[in-house]
């Protein structure tokens, strides 16, 4: 069930002997897709958004979180990714959909919470000096508010296009897509950070 503001999130415990570990988001989603229920991040957007770090994950008790994945359909063909979906170049996207408040240095999301059953869609609609402008202040996240930054939190977001725009899910290139079916699946996996 989808973390409720005020709750407390997670358990601290034991991750499975068999819980393979994720150096990256796309490798996380390998795994889910693989129908693997328990996982170890130790790196990407996620990881990143989860706190992460060396420490941590020299820990013998771990913080046992679940997490949402989302379900993409780019022109009726299905995908999993588990942090991001970034449509449109990749430096300078015109949406992220995001699960993790990362995408690569950027602090692009920073209200999203990979496990509230929600994605948050951060529109640019940024000329080219805004857009410098915004890029530097997308690494700590205060690049928000913007009257032409927009965010939103929804647990499912749909879009249909002009024409085919390139897609990148959780830092892969996956073609170009006229339609994109987002869907979360909310606590599709425990992770132990």
């Amino acid at each position: 069930m989808p973390i409720e503001k005020g709750q407390e999130w997670g358990s601290a415990g034991a991750l499975p002997a068999d819980a393979a570990a994720a150096n990256t988001d796309a490798a996380l989603a390998v795994l889910l897709a693989n129908g693997a229920t328990h996982a170890r991040p130790t790196g990407g957007d996620l990881a990143r958004t989860l706190g992460v770090s060396d420490a941590s994950l020299r820990r013998e008790t771990a913080m046992l979180l679940p997490i949402d994945a989302i379900h993409v359909s780019l022109d009726g063909v299905s995908h999993r990714c588990v942090a991001n979906v970034v449509i449109g170049h990749p430096r300078r996207p015109d949406i992220v959909v995001a699960n993790a408040a990362f995408l690569d240095e950027w602090n692009v999301a920073p209200r999203a919470h990979p496990g509230d059953g929600k994605v948050d869609i951060v529109t640019f609609d940024l000329g080219v000096v805004d857009w410098f402008k915004a890029r530097k202040r997308l690494p700590t996240g205060s690049h928000v508010p913007h009257p032409d930054i927009t965010t939103r939190s929804v647990p499912r977001w749909e879009r249909t296009f002009p024409r085919p725009v390139a897609v990148r899910l959780d830092g892969i290139a996956s073609g170009c897509a006229r339609h994109i079916d987002v869907v979360v699946d909310p606590d599709a996996i425990v992770v132990g950070v």
